[in-house]
């Protein structure tokens, strides 16, 4: 239990640099008498609404140095190891997340997916909002082709592709917020697998920065936030007989492309609603640290920067304001291959797609009956197989048929006719031994 250290009323960007003195002076005075403060009077250091006002918390030490001064509106460093945060900025206010929330998508589905399994991209998936990779409908991608276009050029139709391979948006949001509830994410709900803004699609900088700490533990997670390029597939060519090339695709983490020392790999993100957001991580020294920004009013690079800056400086300095959760246990799931759909998004082998059953964890029930009646593309080839060899069956009858008649009509031509009803010979006369005219 602590006490935030810092209380001071915000001020808007219009205004920043008219009060920024007077706002500075009176936050070093609080950040004075609260370190200063004895324990004994300290409250709870999180409420389950966000403040009012902005709070930051910040417990200093002798020697340390102040906070930098960010345009964000919520923000937060913790030790990656430790989970211990060491500073933050109404880190449990509640905001859209945006693409930061594809590093939740990555965490939940990396392990559920094979892969090298291949996926034919949808309508659904091409005709995604914002930010693309290029996915094109019936053109075959691998999962993992999938997320490197989610987690480095920020593409919302490979969201959109990964979310299908795993049999749908809703099985996959499904799967999103059972990890969520698994890694103690009190403030995130999510409502699809890209972060677009969603009525109700919520995080927090605290959350974000949980994810990446659970994340940094995950070999694939770490593998694909640090990959820099990466060669995705080219749209198909026009001619069947030319070659499919390929085109580099690369990360947007400018931590990463531009060399900041020690960087390991994140997700940034924007929308019209979430403003600028980013999660990243760095390590240095040997210790690593996990920045979370929310809302942004200046470049996520320069406030990571000079916040991380900040952190490795002071990190030895400063006594922790609290401590990123730790997650439950996961439970096991088995990787799965991909989906495979026609350009509509059905089943390949038509039907309709079966209603997929989650188990407790988020993986899909195998063993769930489906309710909508899918069609499987072995029952189809057992019924075309059927109605083959009755066809054949039928024609074998009819010339079997066909060869009796043929038989009993030259055998009825070389014997006499005889009358049934008689038994005479029916026979007509031959003139030359009955020459009599009638």
């Amino acid at each position: 239990m602590f006490a935030p250290v810092t209380v001071c009323r915000s001020w808007t960007a219009a205004n920043w640099n008219r009060k920024r003195a007077t706002a500075t002076a009176l936050a070093l005075t609080i950040i004075t008498a609260t370190a200063a403060a004895p324990a004994a009077a300290a409250a709870p250091m999180w409420g389950d609404d966000p403040a009012p006002v902005p709070t930051y918390f910040y417990h200093p030490q002798t020697g340390a140095d102040p906070l930098p001064k960010l345009l964000v509106q919520t923000w937060v460093i913790a030790d990656a190891d430790t989970g211990k945060v060491l500073a933050g900025r109404d880190p449990h206010r509640q905001m859209p997340p945006a693409s930061t929330l594809k590093t939740l998508t990555a965490y939940t589905l990396l392990p559920r997916l094979q892969l090298d399994s291949p996926y034919n991209g949808t309508t659904e998936d091409a005709a995604t909002e914002g930010a693309k990779v290029g996915i094109e409908a019936g053109a075959p991608y691998t999962v993992s082709d999938l997320f490197h276009g989610m987690l480095l050029p920020s593409g919302n139709d490979a969201a959109s592709a990964l979310a299908n391979a795993y049999g749908g948006w809703k099985p996959t949001v499904a799967a999103m917020n059972s990890e969520a509830n698994r890694l103690h994410l009190k403030e995130t709900a999510a409502k699809n697998p890209s972060g677009l803004d969603d009525a109700g699609q919520l995080s927090s900088a605290w959350d974000l920065a949980t994810i990446m700490r659970n994340g940094l533990q995950m070999p694939l997670f770490r593998q694909f936030i640090s990959t820099r390029v990466a060669d995705f597939p080219n749209k198909m060519p026009a001619d069947p007989g030319r070659k499919r090339g390929t085109i580099p695709i690369y990360t947007e983490n400018r931590l990463l492309l531009n060399n900041y020392p020690g960087a390991i790999g994140g997700k940034t993100g924007f929308t019209s609603q979430a403003g600028r957001t980013y999660v990243g991580s760095v390590q240095r020294g040997g210790r690593t640290l996990i920045v979370a920004l929310m809302h942004s009013s200046t470049s996520t690079e320069r406030a990571a920067e000079a916040l991380l800056n900040w952190g490795f400086a002071n990190e030895d300095k400063v006594t922790a304001v609290g401590t990123l959760p730790s997650a439950d246990p996961p439970a096991a799931v088995t990787p799965q291959p991909a989906a495979l759909l026609d350009p509509a998004g059905q089943p390949v082998g038509g039907g309709q797609a079966p209603s997929v059953k989650l188990n407790a964890n988020g993986s899909i029930n195998q063993n769930a009956s489906s309710d909508g009646g899918g069609i499987s593309l072995l029952a189809i080839f057992g019924w075309l197989l059927v109605a083959l060899v009755a066809i054949v069956v039928g024609l074998r009858i009819r010339t079997v048929r066909r060869i009796k008649r043929n038989r009993a009509a030259r055998a009825a031509a070389r014997s006499p006719m005889v009358d049934i009803r008689t038994g005479s010979d029916q026979r007509p006369a031959d003139s030359d031994t009955n020459p009599t005219l009638r």
